[in-house]
């Protein structure tokens, strides 16, 4: 569920490509995001800089279980300011063999504050973070950023 969000974040934030191995690599995306990680043209991308293709590229690596490169090219992404990277920071470190909340706090933050689509569930998530941690004034605090988006698991 959570990798089809951060897909879906990353298909509508998706702009036209000039390059050939961009394109040839979108195709790829669009035949098997779950394999992007195997495609040469892909990696190619990636490492020209293109936080978009990092970004799926990381996200592919993620499906595959390698999460020291799935982290390697969110970060990539995210220096690249591709947004939804951030959140997908967050989950990673979140998450074995990481399992760093304070560092996924960081991510999710930087997510919740670009208010772009899917922010509340961000907030949400830093809301409960906070709350497990005993901040109830930041737990407080994320849970109305959260209401007062579009997201429908604030409890509105």
């Amino acid at each position: 569920m959570v990798r089809l969000l951060m897909f879906t974040l990353w298909v509508f934030s998706y702009p036209a490509f000039a390059d050939s191995d961009s394109q040839i690599c979108l195709n790829a995306i669009k035949e098997n995001p779950k394999q992007v990680h195997l495609n040469n043209y892909c990696l190619s991308a990636a490492n020209d800089e293109n936080p978009n293709i990092q970004y799926a590229v990381g996200m592919s690596f993620g499906y595959a279980g390698n999460s020291e490169k799935e982290l390697y090219y969110y970060n990539l992404a995210a220096k690249g300011s591709f947004a939804p990277a951030y959140l997908a920071l967050g989950h990673v470190l979140r998450s074995s063999p990481y399992n760093d909340e304070e560092n996924a706090i960081k991510w999710y933050e930087k997510y919740a504050n670009t208010k772009q689509s899917g922010y509340g569930y961000s907030a949400i998530l830093l809301s409960k973070l906070y709350a497990k941690h005993g901040n109830d004034t930041k737990s407080q605090y994320w849970l109305s950023v959260c209401k007062e988006s579009d997201y429908s698991g604030c409890g509105n």
